[in-house]
């Protein structure tokens, strides 16, 4: 999921018992240590620079190690070291400077222990993960034992009611301390654990619309032949959803909103699948076309197409595209041959190239609350 949002969760979930004990900086150490996996982003440029493939090999680090339920405790750990440090540092500093007789209780109250600051990043970091695993892009949990890619395809990339649920619980938690009332740390506990099961609840209610999208999609495909299929929610809600669906002969793509109701006709947009080519098949026994259907679960629909003496094959992602409905996905990968069958080029290139980004977001805006 975006950036933003998974700090935001890191921070919420630390409310719960951490920032009573803390301090009033575990939000922002949280939110910090939550956002800092999709660090591995920097891997592509990196990659680049020095001479190799960025784009189909940061791919595969982008939501790997980092990603991994076995890096939590280390990521984890290299937030609470200098964290504990510093309030070790500051706590010794004031207790130097306070009487004798007060400088115990000082050095207690301010110098939380290191385990308290580990576990609280390690709740922290550990939301990273769970959070894009509910995403239709998925992660790898496992890394580097196994490097396949879980996607419960709970919830969009970006989604502004679940990132709305987090804002609203953590403003309410920081105007319930700045009171100070008798009782505002426990009423602040309270909220941050009553928006987190929102939040849950959310992610959970967005699988059941999974389930019921998908199995509507299949109804309306009406494909006796099905090999495989898939619904994804699109960026803003869970509430509209893309479901595609393969047979052995062509593709189907339709736009479901859950809002419409399960009676609501279903519109099939649909295209034969591409016959047999030696330029798909050349592009399929490549390493890149490998860690392109390894990225899209297998969710790859071929273009062929001529242009004078060269021959452009794309593979489409089908999870995502600006249009719901759209046969095309959002991202293509391209392979490029010349008259001779040698392999040219090679790279990602983006459907949504010249539109605005306004434009887009406001029709995903109005598909959203349009059933």
């Amino acid at each position: 999921m975006d950036t933003i949002t998974q700090g935001l969760l890191g921070a919420a979930v630390t409310q719960i018992g951490f920032r009573s004990k803390i301090g009033r900086e575990t939000a922002w150490v949280s939110f910090f240590a939550a956002a800092s996996p999709d660090l591995d982003i920097l891997t592509t440029p990196l990659l680049r620079w020095l001479g190799t493939n960025g784009t189909f090999d940061g791919i595969i680090y982008h939501r790997g190690i980092t990603h991994s339920l076995f890096a939590i405790p280390i990521i984890a750990a290299i937030f609470a070291l200098p964290w504990w440090a510093i309030r070790r540092r500051l706590a010794r500093r004031k207790a130097h400077r306070a009487p004798s007789s007060e400088a115990t209780e000082s050095h207690s109250a301010e110098s939380p222990s290191f385990l308290l600051l580990f576990f609280c990043c390690v709740a922290a970091v550990a939301t990273h993960s769970l959070l894009d695993a509910c995403t239709s892009y998925g992660t790898q949990l496992f890394a580097p034992i196994s490097r396949q890619r879980i996607a419960w395809d709970c919830v969009g990339v970006i989604d502004v009611i679940y990132t709305g649920i987090l804002v609203l619980t953590l403003l309410a938690c920081y105007l319930i301390r700045r009171k100070r009332t008798a009782g505002h740390a426990k009423a602040a506990t309270c909220v941050a654990l009553a928006g987190f099961a929102l939040s849950c609840g959310y992610l959970g209610t967005g699988r059941v619309m999974h389930n019921l999208a998908l199995r509507q999609g299949l109804a309306a495909a009406d494909s006796g032949n099905a090999v495989a299929a898939r619904a994804c929610p699109m960026v803003g809600s869970i509430f509209l959803w893309r479901v595609v669906v393969q047979d052995r002969n062509q593709w189907y793509v339709m736009r479901i909103h859950m809002l419409g109701g399960l009676d609501t006709p279903v519109e099939v947009m649909f295209e034969p699948r591409a016959k047999p080519d030696t330029a798909i098949d050349l592009a399929r026994q490549t390493k890149e076309y490998a860690i392109c259907d390894w990225f899209a679960d297998g969710c790859l629909r071929t273009v062929v197409q001529k242009r004078g003496d060269y021959t452009i094959v794309d593979f489409h992602d089908m999870r995502y595209h600006w249009k719901t409905d759209s046969i095309e996905g959002l991202w293509a990968f391209r392979f490029v041959y010349d008259e001779k069958g040698k392999l040219c080029k090679v790279g990602r290139i983006s459907n949504s190239q010249g539109r605005p980004i306004g434009q887009a977001m406001g029709r995903i805006w109005e598909e959203t609350w349009n059933p």
